[in-house]
């Protein structure tokens, strides 16, 4: 509002008027509905990112609750009623939110050296599922290549609160061999 307010046009690349996703039959979207775990109008999509190859990478935190059935996604062409369909990156399997293996609730990601660097809190609405970590995929051939673990009394504050968000990634080189020596920066807004 307030941009408009100073009369600069913004112009949309993708709009939603809800998010919904490419499912694997019309038997898991329904599932999904029952059980909760997707509710269209209970989580917001909160960041985003582009890759070299154009995908456009998108987050759907579940810090306000279960209701994304995958919280990152790659926008896809096919549109659906509510806007450009979410396709779960990188795939289904990976948002289980059962198991501590896969992605539970990512609020940020960050792309760099053809790598996306996937902050997972580990948390649904205001319980801990799961330990935080850094997923990092190779973009290439979207396999995982390195999780790191958050401890806890470094994800949350002295109160035990707290939510690691803007991860940042500074390679001091060429993007050969930046693995062994990147350093990653995340803070925490509590």
């Amino acid at each position: 509002m307030v941009i408009e307010g100073f009369g600069i046009k913004v112009n949309y690349i993708y709009k939603w008027k809800y998010a919904d996703f490419t499912w694997e039959s019309n038997e898991q979207k329904e599932d999904a509905i029952n059980s909760g775990t997707y509710n269209r109008s209970a989580f917001p999509l909160y960041d985003v990112d582009k890759a070299e190859d154009g995908r456009i990478f998108i987050t759907a935190s579940r810090e306000l609750g279960p209701g994304a059935p995958a919280t990152l996604a790659t926008v896809t062409d096919e549109i659906g009623p509510g806007g450009p369909l979410l396709r779960p990156y990188p795939d289904w399997s990976w948002h289980n939110s059962c198991t501590c293996d896969g992605i539970v609730s990512v609020i940020r990601v960050y792309i760099r050296c053809n790598h996306i660097f996937v902050l997972d809190s580990g948390t649904i609405g205001p319980d801990q599922i799961c330990n935080p970590k850094l997923l990092i995929f190779n973009l290439k051939n979207d396999t995982l290549v390195k999780t790191i673990y958050i401890p806890f009394d470094i994800a949350s504050n002295t109160t035990g609160t707290g939510v690691l968000i803007a991860p940042f990634v500074y390679v001091s080189c060429e993007c050969t061999h930046f693995l062994d020596k990147m350093i990653v920066s995340m803070s925490s807004p509590q």
